[in-house]
């Protein structure tokens, strides 16, 4: 799977739309390099696994846009919860698969999609149900809640990234996009400036320093 970080725009809302949906397919590129059993297996010491992130990722997004912005009823808000409380650990059901779950992922997205490009970003959330008890003044505007899911997309990823490659899955999150600056070789690691993503290539020689900074005593080029 090919995945292209959004190129340049400058329509809020498009952006919005298109970084969550290029973070979407990232998260599905790298749960599809996992085997089933890594899928359900945790490799870090809070215990989630990548499949809880992903059923985590389902439900927020749809908290936020569905239950949230469109005030729509939402059978079960905090499915991914093992108890039902808001701070609970992650859960997914034995029965749910890779691909039942990231099905629903896309579709959320297909309803995100349509809800930001039906309503201006300085639209206000209805009090209830998800803001239930409040003025439509102390709700969320769709641009904070398009911020604040992006940036639970970009740190979960960043999860994600550790989880599969403590599982000696795929690295990196990207791919480069045709119409950006072609990667340059930064102190033996290939660099694309206009994307952040490196590629752990050492070039013969190189002794871990980059300019301006020390050499260091070995391990992988810094991500």
């Amino acid at each position: 799977m090919t995945v292209l970080e959004p190129s340049g725009g400058s329509d809020p809302s498009a952006l919005f739309c298109d970084y969550l949906d290029f973070y979407r397919q990232v998260v599905d590129r790298k749960l599809r390099s996992l085997s089933e059993a890594e899928q359900r297996t945790s490799r870090l010491p809070s215990g989630w696994t990548p499949l809880e992130l992903l059923t985590h990722l389902v439900h927020m997004e749809q908290r936020w846009f569905v239950w949230g912005f469109a005030g729509e009823a939402v059978a079960d808000p905090w499915g991914d919860n093992r108890d039902a409380a808001k701070n609970a650990a992650w859960a997914v059901a034995e029965g749910i698969s890779l691909e039942e779950l990231l099905n629903r992922l896309h579709e959320g997205g297909r309803r995100t999609r349509a809800i930001i490009e039906s309503h201006p970003l300085d639209a206000q959330a209805p009090p209830g149900p998800r803001f239930a008890g409040r003025s439509a003044e102390q709700t969320a505007s769709l641009a904070w809640i398009c911020f604040h899911v992006l940036q639970e997309y970009a740190r979960h990823t960043g999860h994600l990234d550790l989880a599969v490659e403590l599982a000696d899955g795929l690295q990196g999150g990207s791919d480069a996009a045709p119409d950006m600056r072609a990667p340059t070789v930064l102190g033996g690691t290939q660099w694309a400036p206009a994307h952040g993503w490196s590629v752990r290539r050492r070039a013969p020689g190189w002794n871990g320093a980059w300019p301006g900074r020390a050499a260091r005593s070995g391990g992988p080029a810094p991500r």
